[in-house]
């Protein structure tokens, strides 16, 4: 972050992989950068979140695990999530096999990048999933539509703001 928080605002990274926390932790020292990395379950930390962030999480919570997650938000007492993975389609494996394969040093990272796209759950799904066990949040998919080519357009973002808050981030 540049300095536009406030000195009230924390910001946790948190992550089971102990190697990316220590590498979020590295760079972040190194920038200078006023933020904390624990592997931890962000929603078992000692202070309540306000808000969950998350890229590249939803895809690998199938069936009632992904409503869990969701309920897991709304009881928290959090104000809003924002959760960004990969749009399914049909380019999707490839890709993410593409970006894997450019991007990722170890096999594990390189397979598990394909499974996830394969695993992307289409934006109506995390919708209506999140619909279910949030009731007090309004919900929406940014950019979740489907297209004929999807080469541009790799990223759908959910967004859950509590009702009080909505119209205001809207």
């Amino acid at each position: 972050h540049s300095g536009g928080l406030g000195d009230d605002v924390t910001l946790w990274g948190c992550d089971y992989n102990a190697t990316l926390i220590e590498r979020a932790s590295a760079l972040a020292k190194q920038e200078s950068l006023r933020c904390s990395f624990v592997v931890a379950n962000a929603f078992r930390l000692g202070e309540p979140a306000t808000i969950f962030m998350s890229t590249g999480v939803l895809h690998h919570f199938r069936d009632g695990d992904l409503d869990r997650f969701f309920a897991a938000q709304a009881g928290s007492g959090a104000v809003a999530f924002l959760h960004s993975d990969t749009k399914a389609s049909w380019l999707a494996p490839l890709g993410s096999w593409l970006f894997h394969e450019a991007r990722m040093r170890e096999p594990l990272a390189r397979h598990d990048g394909i499974l996830s796209a394969v695993r992307a759950h289409p934006g109506a799904r995390l919708a209506s999933s999140a619909h279910s066990v949030c009731d007090d949040f309004w919900i929406g998919v940014f950019d979740g539509k489907e297209e004929l080519f999807p080469v541009l357009s790799v990223l759908q973002t959910l967004v859950g703001v509590r009702r009080p808050w909505a119209d205001a981030v809207r």
